[in-house]
């Protein structure tokens, strides 16, 4: 079973020297069986330990005031486009559920 959904995109716009920008997406499912759901818009959940969607962005400043982008978990597309700005595209995602079925 799959679950989809879709980023829509933005923006990272960092004008500061010496500072830090970032962004965390993180999407977890678990297998509850016949349990009744309490809370049905409760999306993320840490406690967790069922599949897992995590993508993470950091725009820095590095030492001599350069901005940097890495990406860490999940790759979504996003891109540094200049020294102060990193765009997230629009995308189609899917977590994989795995199998179904009671507790």
């Amino acid at each position: 079973m799959e679950a989809n959904f879709i980023i829509d995109g933005g923006s990272i716009v960092m004008d500061a020297g010496n500072a830090l920008a970032s962004y965390q997406l993180v999407i977890e499912a678990e297998n509850l069986g016949t349990a009744p759901i309490e809370s049905p818009t409760r999306l993320i959940i840490p406690s967790l330990s069922g599949p897992r969607f995590q993508a993470d962005g950091e725009f820095v400043a590095d030492a001599v005031g350069d901005q940097v982008f890495t990406i860490f978990g999940e790759d979504i597309g996003a891109t540094q486009l200049d020294r102060t700005t990193v765009e997230i595209p629009f995308s189609l995602q899917t977590l994989d559920l795995g199998i179904l079925g009671g507790r």
